[in-house]
């Protein structure tokens, strides 16, 4: 890890692009530098430390909330609402329309629609995801987890789903022709390498610094996508577990997150939170004393059929 001089400030990269970084240097003597202690920086702002209006998820017994201020770009499925940060909780959960999904206790035979879940069987999540048509960032993050180990936080690897739907194409994934021009993605030589998929014989204009046939914005404005089929794991307690939903831009992405991982936990200044308290329905399992009585009952009475037999 590279060492800097302590550093206090922030820098501009554009309207709405607020970078803000601080480095911690400790252990100074007269003598020289005897011993160093650094902070890591990060980019994530905890929702505790914001005061207005924000969406806000609802889970219980969880970490601390996530926030978002604004759907004016995107959001999980049509309903989308603020609450005061002095609740600092979704209070009308029934807003929640972004998220539903299908369990399967028989192996996939049969599915049912938001049903409980079974220790076991099957679920498969679907996410409705509504943008709007204008806006100059790449793309829109959708992410959801569950807790699945109950231990009160969604960590990187209960992630069920991780989808970038990129402005310039529809749900399909049609590159869009007409419409509103994105100047980020034209702009952005690393189009159709990097992400997303430009238009049929476009070429760069290194002059210009941009595509010659400008990106547009698609005009479509919902989609929905779909979790791989999960097996729901055996859990240490019966209760209820949490999903937790979030989407948010691109460029927000760039502000209050690292690396540009959208995470469970802390502000982002567009998009929305949902969070779906989810049952969980245990499978009578017998205990390894009365299973092992049933396995000799059976053992002796299949001896005995082969004795008669024999005789």
């Amino acid at each position: 890890m590279a060492l800097h001089l302590p550093v206090i400030g922030m820098f501009y990269t554009g309207i709405n692009k607020m970078k803000c970084f601080k480095v911690a240097l400790a252990g100074l003597t007269l003598l020289g530098f005897s011993q160093f202690s650094y902070a890591t920086s990060t980019n994530v702002v905890d929702c505790s430390t914001k005061s207005g209006s924000y969406d806000y998820g609802n889970a219980s017994s969880q970490e601390s909330s996530a926030c978002h201020s604004t759907d004016r770009w995107q959001k999980l499925g049509s309903q989308w609402t603020s609450e005061s940060s002095n609740d600092a909780s979704e209070q009308n959960s029934g807003t929640n329309d972004g998220v539903s999904w299908v369990t399967s206790s028989d192996g996939g035979a049969t599915w049912i629609q938001n049903g409980e879940l079974t220790t076991g069987g099957l679920v498969r999540f679907q996410f409705d995801v509504t943008r709007s048509t204008d806006g100059n960032h790449k793309y829109d993050q959708l992410k959801s987890w569950v807790d699945w180990n109950q231990d009160g936080s969604w960590s990187e690897n209960e992630t069920i789903i991780a989808e970038k739907w990129w402005k310039n194409v529809d749900s399909e994934g049609n590159v869009a022709t007409s419409g509103n021009t994105n100047w980020d993605l034209t702009r952005w030589n690393d189009l159709g390498t990097l992400g997303s998929v430009n238009r049929d014989g476009n070429t760069w204009n290194a002059d210009d610094n941009r595509w010659n046939k400008k990106i547009k914005n698609s005009a479509d404005t919902s989609a929905t996508f779909f979790s791989a089929e999960l097996r729901v794991p055996v859990l240490n307690a019966l209760k209820d577990i949490w999903l937790r939903a979030r989407i948010v831009c691109e460029n927000s992405l760039e502000n209050h997150a690292d690396n540009m991982n959208l995470i469970a936990t802390g502000f982002q200044d567009q998009g929305e939170v949902e969070d779906y308290s989810l049952t969980i329905a245990t499978v009578d399992i017998p205990e390894p004393s009365t299973l092992l009585i049933f396995l000799l009952g059976l053992l002796i009475f299949i001896t005995q059929r082969n004795n008669k037999i024999a005789k």
